[in-house]
């Protein structure tokens, strides 16, 4: 791996940025590894086409929150989703916009309380099943 490089035949994929970022996700979720929260965190991805849903069905069901936190200087001027977006929707995501540092505070706020009372529901579920 070189970093700062791009593999030509990446650049002749016409869906190229959609089909990384779906197998980014297959990988993702699809791990042994059961982490507290999933979190994208980046400038708006906006590309041409949209990760299919096909590819994200077939992934299952996320055991843990999503997050996006999407760093928009002037989000009047792209106020719609971007392919990020669109997938952590699928996933019943939440999704931040970050313009200034206090954006970014009370997000972090919103997403720790929201993972903690995902974990203590998890944890009262699996105890009620014993």
């Amino acid at each position: 791996m070189q970093p700062g490089t791009v593999d030509l035949k990446r650049l002749e994929n016409k869906n190229g940025e959609t089909d990384f970022l779906a197998k980014l996700i297959q990988q993702v979720v699809r791990k042994d590894e059961h982490p507290d929260a999933l979190v994208f965190a980046g400038p708006k991805a906006l590309v041409d086409e949209n990760v299919p849903r096909d590819s994200l069905k077939g992934v299952g069901a996320v055991e843990y929150p999503v997050f996006y936190l999407n760093y928009n200087l002037h989000p009047q001027e792209v106020p719609w989703r971007d392919a990020i977006g669109r997938a952590v929707k699928l996933f019943r995501g939440t999704e931040f916009t970050i313009t200034r540092p206090r954006d970014l505070g009370a997000a972090m706020t919103d997403m720790v309380a929201k993972t903690v009372r995902f974990r203590e529901t998890r944890k009262a579920a699996s105890l009620a099943s014993h």
